[in-house]
């Protein structure tokens, strides 16, 4: 593991390579990346559970967090990335998909008849 990732970082990447196993030393910069945006998510949220939403601004006006925008653009880029090592379900449903269809092309260049069981 890099020496130079925070904590957080470092925790979020250790999860992600147990739950994506199958994962190869190519992935490590998205799996990087992925772990940092993860940790960005959490710290955004960290700081709207402790000041809300909702904050004053130096002239007592309402307005949203900072953090709320935040957390969200972290969510958005993470869930691209996430959908990149099919690890949300729309993905993975795609990935049983294209595997079907491949064992139907390795069934026709065999000579097999498509659609007989």
């Amino acid at each position: 593991m890099p020496d130079n990732l925070s904590d957080r970082t470092a925790e979020m990447l250790t999860k992600l390579i147990e739950l994506l196993p199958n994962s190869e030393e190519i992935d490590a910069m998205g799996l990087l990346i992925l772990a940092d945006l993860m940790a960005t998510r959490d710290i955004a949220n960290e700081h709207i559970e402790e000041e809300g939403m909702i904050i004053a601004t130096p002239k007592n006006y309402p307005m949203v967090s900072n953090w709320l925008a935040i957390k969200r653009k972290a969510e958005q880029q993470a869930v691209k990335l996430l959908k990149e090592y099919g690890a949300t379900p729309a993905s993975r449903a795609k990935l049983t998909e294209k595997t079907d269809e491949k064992d139907t092309l390795e069934d026709f260049i065999a000579g097999k008849e498509i659609g007989n069981a």
